[in-house]
């Protein structure tokens, strides 16, 4: 399945039945673009370009194949967000979308905040990049880059966590 939509409104956090500080469980919703895929089926393609302009894929905005690489990308995007204070492109056109996601280069969050972890700057940008080959190849590894990454923080205490807390 491709979402096509992913974004925060998109995206609820439910808290870890085990009452465990800091665990959150995101559950994504709103599946009204989203499309089933075939096993034999890579990928989607539509006649013109559909879902939420600063969260779209630089492919989505080109209404070319979609695959789960256009959903890291949108994932991407909405990790950069809170942990940066803004989005990395705000367009309000398709015309501007298919600019920023193509052609801008992304606005790297250790040059817009000062002490942003590299490592969690690391998986965005990998997350992020403009051609899906680059970009993580399955959710899973991005899952596992980001679990490992985080698990420092985590245990690192509240003023490490402060660093990817929204402001």
């Amino acid at each position: 399945m491709i979402h096509r939509d992913i974004k925060p409104d998109n995206v609820l956090l439910k808290p870890d039945a085990a009452g465990a500080r800091l665990n959150y469980r995101p559950i994504l919703t709103d599946f009204g673009l989203a499309k089933l895929t075939a096993s034999s089926e890579s990928a989607v393609t539509e006649q013109q370009p559909i879902g939420t302009y600063p969260y779209m894929s630089p492919e989505q905005c080109l209404a070319e194949d979609v695959d789960q690489r256009s959903d890291i990308y949108s994932i991407g995007i909405v990790l950069y967000e809170p942990t940066v204070g803004r989005l990395p492109y705000n367009p309000k056109s398709i015309a501007e979308a298919v600019r920023y996601h193509t052609r801008e280069p992304l606005p790297l969050p250790s040059a817009l905040r000062a002490g942003f972890p590299s490592d969690l700057e690391s998986v965005i940008v990998k997350a992020l990049q403009k051609e899906p080959n680059k970009r993580y190849q399955t959710a899973a590894d991005f899952a596992a880059d980001l679990q490992s990454m985080l698990r420092p923080i985590a245990d690192s205490g509240p003023g490490r966590r402060a660093c990817c807390a929204r402001t």
